[in-house]
């Protein structure tokens, strides 16, 4: 074999170990993160052949440019490839240089080390089939055959609002008596005043790709499934929407097939390869550096994708426009609406202030580390403060999208929904989504059901799940739900 080749097929291998292979780990462990984006087949495929040829092809022609300095050139980056490999599996910088070194000065003077990489050089095709065919990223590149989504007759000419917030804990809005504090929040007093409070709701899940398809749904959400409308056939976009028209923002599931809902099929990975490429590197960097230089990087625990907040135009639009644009949307229609909203908020950045003015965060969120609040109390009380601003901020847009409603003529006839995927918790050394010794913020979310006409306050301390939403929904209209559904309360 030429050498040329030969030394082509030693980086294809080194870079399929060195880069490939973490990310196809991490991307086949949260398939979300590529389901978020609405990846098709052909995108996934294309990126999975990007991910083992571009770096060794990239390489290969900075060899090619070094001219005569080129044998000590790939020297230099079998060493450099060798040492990223040893970094992710040691966490140590230095230790990872001197092995990078020795496995150059091995590759150079032993033919055995040479033949290793030889015989490694299938490595990429396997990493790349692997991912495609034996991960959970397969279900997105070759799903099962479509179930057909049940339906049923819809008489009622009832509109519907459906508001999904993120990480929103039920107790953030009570006052010491266990009512809405309504000098804090005051759209949210003036909800429960013409509305139905669940007040002891239990979410679902704390995973948001759970929760919000088993509100979506009235089912729980099995572990390993997509937040994708292939998992899903049966919900509620698929059970309204050959009665209402569909005014459907998803902040994170793909539930709303296309055929009902065309505009959020349209995004594609094409439509943001940038971004993709800049949060694959982030999250690359996550992979590869030890902790104390990974607390430095943008958080991937808070979103799904925009790692680093930009707020350029046509990148990640912030919150703010995407609550503004659904105030917008609601309007008279020539056929009964569903208006759906889940919309990552008050979930962090925290950024928001009740006046809806945003201010610089500091990057990540001090006294976290990997979804763990620290002992300092002083930053987590901090945070829990920021956090309660931005809920302010919320309150501000449940007031206008009342507001919009009764302008539109729309708040007397229609039935409103209000509620979120699952809460969060603040308390010096336990866990953020995850806290041992104080669940209950993390179960317990908002729910007000205001059913059309009702004026009348309730207060229900009877527990419910996130789950009984769509079941709620149907009965209001009159609808007899035509698959199972799942009653009784469940926190995984």
């Amino acid at each position: 074999m030429r050498p040329g080749v030969l030394a082509g097929l030693h980086l294809a291998a080194l870079t399929s170990f060195a880069f490939a292979q973490p990310l196809f780990d991490l991307l086949g462990r949260t398939p979300e993160f590529l389901a978020v984006r609405g990846a098709t087949r052909g995108e996934i495929v294309v990126l999975a052949l990007g991910l083992v040829l571009v770096p060794p092809l990239v390489l290969l022609a900075v060899e090619l440019a070094a001219g005569p300095a080129r044998a000590a050139v790939h020297l230099a980056l079998v060493g450099a490839l060798v040492a990223l490999v040893a970094l992710q599996a040691i966490d140590r910088v230095a230790l990872a240089l001197v092995l990078g070194i020795a496995a150059a000065v091995a590759y150079a003077r032993l033919a055995p080390a040479r033949a290793v990489l030889t015989v490694l050089a299938p490595a990429p095709a396997l990493f790349a089939a692997l991912f495609l065919f034996h991960s959970p990223v397969s279900d997105l590149v070759w799903p099962a055959a479509q179930a057909h989504a049940r339906t049923a007759p819809v008489a009622a000419q009832t509109p519907v609002v459906l508001v999904v917030f993120d990480e929103f804990a039920g107790m953030s809005i009570m006052d010491g008596g266990r009512r809405v504090d309504a000098a804090r929040f005051p759209s949210f007093a003036r909800l429960a005043q013409t509305s139905t409070w669940y007040r002891s709701a239990v979410s679902s899940s704390k995973a948001t790709e759970r929760a919000v398809p088993a509100i979506l749904t009235g089912r729980h959400v099995e572990r390993g499934t997509l937040p994708i409308h292939a998992d899903h056939p049966n919900n509620l976009f698929t059970l309204l929407g050959d009665s209402h028209d569909l005014n459907v923002h998803e902040g994170v599931t793909r539930l709303c097939p296309a055929r009902l809902c065309p505009q959020r099929a349209r995004r594609t990975l094409r439509s943001d390869v940038g971004l993709l490429l800049e949060d694959l590197g982030v999250v690359y960097l996550h992979v590869l550096l030890p902790d104390d230089l990974r607390d430095r990087l943008p958080s991937i625990d808070n979103r799904w994708e925009n790692f680093r907040g930009h707020r350029r135009s046509g990148v990640a639009p912030d919150r703010a426009a995407v609550v503004d644009r659904f105030v917008r949307s609601i309007g008279p229609r020539a056929r009964p609406a569903l208006h759906f909203l889940h919309v990552l908020l008050p979930h962090a950045p925290y950024e928001y202030l009740p006046s809806g003015e945003r201010y610089e965060a500091p990057p990540g969120m001090p006294g976290l580390r990997h979804e763990e609040w620290g002992p300092d109390s002083w930053l987590v009380t901090q945070a829990q403060q920021r956090y309660l601003l931005q809920v302010g901020y919320v309150d501000g847009f449940v007031g206008r999208l009342f507001d919009r409603l009764r302008s539109t003529g729309l708040l007397e006839r229609s039935l409103v929904v209000v509620t979120a995927d699952h809460g969060v918790s603040f308390h010096a050394g336990d866990g953020r989504r995850t806290s041992r010794a104080h669940r209950e913020d993390i179960a317990l979310v908002p729910l007000f059901v205001k059913l059309p006409g009702q004026r009348e306050p309730r207060i229900v301390d009877r527990p419910v799940a996130t789950t009984d939403v769509l079941p709620t929904i149907a009965q209001a209209l009159g609808i007899e739900v035509p698959w199972r559904l799942d009653a009784g309360l469940t926190m995984d």
